[in-house]
């Protein structure tokens, strides 16, 4: 078993790689766009209740419906 040791300088370029790492994201991961800012909905069923949820959740700006469907078809 061999055992490697770090230098100073090693060690060094190390933490100022991890300290420059956030400065490389992106600005839209940050952004109030971001994608952790946002909503997304799959829905499945509507009746009285899923019909009262789309209407509300469309006049949202941080919700994207991704899909729906419904079962019964009345």
């Amino acid at each position: 078993m061999t055992s490697t040791l770090l230098t100073r300088r090693q060690t060094l370029r190390a933490a100022a790689a991890s300290l420059a790492a956030p400065l490389i994201v992106p600005a839209r991961v940050f952004s109030q766009n971001a994608p952790s800012n946002r909503i997304v909905v799959g829905q499945i069923g509507f009746g009285w209740i899923g019909e009262n949820h789309i209407s509300t959740l469309l006049g949202r700006q941080d919700v994207t419906f991704l899909g729906v469907c419904d079962i019964k078809s009345d």
